[in-house]
């Protein structure tokens, strides 16, 4: 007898404490923050997409909730977005 684990959505996911991704209804907890040698490669290649993507009008975004959809929300490490965010950056409306 198999048993799956539940799944869960968005609205669960907004009230848990602590840092986690949802995959396909399923919680991930994240891993403790990144070490030093990811961030300082993650300066500077914000500081490289800046400088190209100065007559864009789109904006990076570190480690922002991104929404896909109802039960998929994912914590890239480096987010381009074309679009005023207001609170996450979304690809569906919640």
């Amino acid at each position: 007898m198999s048993i799956n684990p539940p799944k869960y959505t968005y609205d669960d996911y907004k009230l848990w404490q602590g840092d986690w991704e949802l995959i396909d209804g399923y919680p991930f907890a994240m891993a403790p923050s990144p070490y030093g040698k990811h961030q300082k490669i993650m300066s500077r290649l914000i500081h490289i997409f800046s400088q190209e993507l100065e007559d864009c009008d789109c904006d990076i975004y570190p480690e922002l909730d991104l929404i896909i959809n109802e039960k998929n929300v994912v914590r890239p490490d480096l987010a381009l977005y074309c679009e005023e965010v207001e609170e996450y950056l979304k690809l569906c409306q919640s």
